[in-house]
């Protein structure tokens, strides 16, 4: 789905198999850096990782596949190999880091375990509920969507704006503590 909808580019794109993509990915796609899934976007990884800024597309995505995975790099604005293992430690410290990639791709997607500091399905589906109509409570599937189309559709993917918290109250004080009490609000 990403490989077909972000290379339309592609002459009869819309008419190959799932084996005539893969094989058209594989005989040209990865050399010319194009788009191919949600964990991986070579351009993306080479834009995000100096040490490879200078590589042909084929030698990051050989890098990729022999070493990038294993260490906590950015590989695409979806999926972030350093977020999803800080922010599911209980998958880091079954797996390591270098299990963290297959178990987002296995499980993570499926139970909406943040990926990227750049991507929140919930808050994508408040923001685009036809997508969310389209696919209720559907992760892997909003996940795709996005990757795919949603991503050049300049909708803020994550939500930048912080709660507000005003009328903070402390009472109730003794040597044994206090009570705190506020009132908190968020955009959404």
């Amino acid at each position: 789905m990403v490989y077909r909808y972000r290379n339309q580019d592609i002459s009869g794109i819309d008419k190959m198999t799932t084996a005539d993509l893969k094989a058209h990915w594989l005989s040209t796609g990865i050399a010319e850096g194009r788009p191919s899934s949600v964990v991986l976007d070579i351009k993306y990884y080479k834009e995000n990782n100096s040490d490879l800024s200078s590589m042909t597309n084929t030698a990051a995505y050989n890098h990729f596949v022999n070493n990038g995975y294993k260490e906590s790099r950015t590989f695409s604005p979806t999926y972030m190999n350093w977020y999803y293992c800080d922010y599911n430690s209980d998958v880091n410290s079954d797996v390591g880091v270098a299990g963290c990639l297959k178990h987002y791709i296995e499980h993570g997607i499926k139970e909406d375990r943040g990926a990227s500091s750049k991507f929140n399905a919930n808050y994508y589906w408040h923001l685009r509920p036809d997508v969310e109509r389209t696919w209720p409570g559907d992760y892997e599937m909003c996940m795709m969507y996005y990757a795919s189309v949603g991503i050049n559709d300049n909708v803020v993917s994550v939500d930048k704006t912080g709660p507000v918290i005003t009328d903070v109250k402390i009472t109730k004080v003794s040597t044994l503590g206090y009570t705190v009490s506020c009132i908190v609000t968020d955009n959404w």
